[in-house]
């Protein structure tokens, strides 16, 4: 330039920057989204030299994208205890009885369907226990009677889980799930009132509660279907009269799952009914009939007369799952189900004493009857989805049988 050289004026711009440019100091950016140095490259020095801050530490994500510390601190802040659980029972029982249910948000859509058709028949009063605290901001939020008690279910965080992905390889929290199942039981049943517990695959075509107080004394289950012997009394809708008896029941039932605990809730509660002598028809050389309640004291397990029988045997196409040994989500249960998993707990006698009663199948509609029935009882007055092992294939049959209310 100083010997008098023409250079266009925007490319000796360029030049003197860039001159300018190889003595001017570095500008170092603030922030990197790089990969972090070694500490080979720490202890050279550039690492303080640049000033950039360390890597944020991994944060645990809830299933809503939300952190699991979040999750503990709603958790805390919207856990319940007995006293709001009196509350809800007080508000929410007919006749000294609650409606009982337990669901997560895997189960919300069959949920919403079972409380569809039961505000079809008038029936608005019910308690539903929810799994973990993501899935009672949801029931509350669509102004549902929901109640959540962390003490039972423990740092469960699986509220979109279904129960067919918590079945896979026996995880633990299906297994406390269906512990805590029994807890909210017993603690309803410690405060005075009867509970009806069903499950959320369920539909109802009258309002059958009033049928079952009358008829069920100290308890009663629908019938499963023609599956194994040692599996007939059905969980989807059991009846239990609050008393001495049944607490003891359910006392021996949690200790015996906690025991035993690859074993669903269903085979529990039947193998510890054989064990004690009240449920006789349990043994596979017992006929399952009989249409009477045994003699008080006899503490027999018995039938309503007229209950349809099914034939289906194990080999037939639309048997269960677990006849195959495979598991069924609707009937869960761990590979030792039939079993029995050895001696149950049977701490005191009010229990064995106990009448029991399955109710019958023309009215409280088992899944069995609906896959292979050609038409509907006329009697039915619910109808349990079960015998099915997806979601997909329960919300099939409801739809098929007309029986999709939302």
């Amino acid at each position: 330039l100083s010997r008098g050289v023409h250079i266009p004026a925007p490319f000796a711009l360029l030049a003197l920057l860039a001159l300018l440019a190889r003595h001017a100091p570095v500008a170092h950016a603030s922030k990197c989204t790089c990969v972090p140095p070694t500490d080979e490259a720490k202890a050279a020095g550039w690492w303080d030299y640049l000033a950039v801050p360390p890597p944020p530490a991994p944060q645990r994500v809830g299933t809503n994208g939300s952190s699991l510390d979040d999750i503990g601190k709603i958790t805390r802040q919207l856990a319940m205890d007995e006293t709001d659980l009196k509350a809800l029972l007080e508000g929410n029982k007919v006749q000294n009885s609650v409606l009982l249910m337990f669901a997560n948000l895997g189960a919300l859509q069959l949920l919403e369907n079972y409380l569809c058709s039961l505000s079809e028949q008038g029936i608005n009063k019910y308690l539903i226990y929810a799994v973990d605290v993501e899935s009672h901001m949801e029931f509350q939020s669509r102004g549902w009677h929901s109640y959540f008690n962390p003490r039972l279910t423990g740092p469960l965080n699986i509220s979109k889980t279904t129960v067919a992905k918590q079945l896979k390889n026996h995880r633990p929290e299906f297994h406390n799930m269906m512990t805590a199942k029994l807890q909210i039981v017993q603690d309803v049943l410690r405060l005075g009132v009867d509970v009806l517990m069903t499950d959320v695959d369920i539909v109802f075509h009258k309002n059958v509660i009033p049928e079952v107080l009358h008829k069920c004394k100290d308890m009663c289950f629908m019938h499963d279907g023609p599956s194994k012997p040692g599996l007939r009394a059905n969980l989807g809708l059991w009846f239990l009269r609050s008393g001495a008896a049944t607490l003891e029941f359910m006392a021996n039932t949690i200790a015996a799952k906690v025991q035993h605990v690859r074993m669903s809730d269903q085979a529990v509660v039947n193998a510890l009914m054989k064990q004690g002598g009240i449920a006789p028809w349990l043994n596979p050389k017992d006929s399952p009939s009989g249409s009477k309640d045994s003699p008080s004291g006899s503490g027999g397990f018995s039938l309503d007369s007229g209950r349809t029988i099914s034939t289906t045997q194990p080999g037939d196409a639309g048997s269960r799952g677990e006849e195959r040994g495979k598991v069924v989500e609707g009937n869960e249960g761990g590979s030792d189900r039939s079993k029995g998993g050895g001696k149950m707990p049977m701490e005191g006698e009010a229990w064995l004493k106990m009448k029991v009663k399955i109710l019958p199948e023309k009215v409280y509609v088992n899944g069995h009857v609906l896959m292979h029935g050609t038409s509907l009882p006329p009697e039915m007055g619910m109808a349990h989805i079960n015998w099915t092992r997806t979601k997909g294939q329960k919300k099939k049959y409801l739809k098929q049988w007309n029986m999709w209310k939302c």
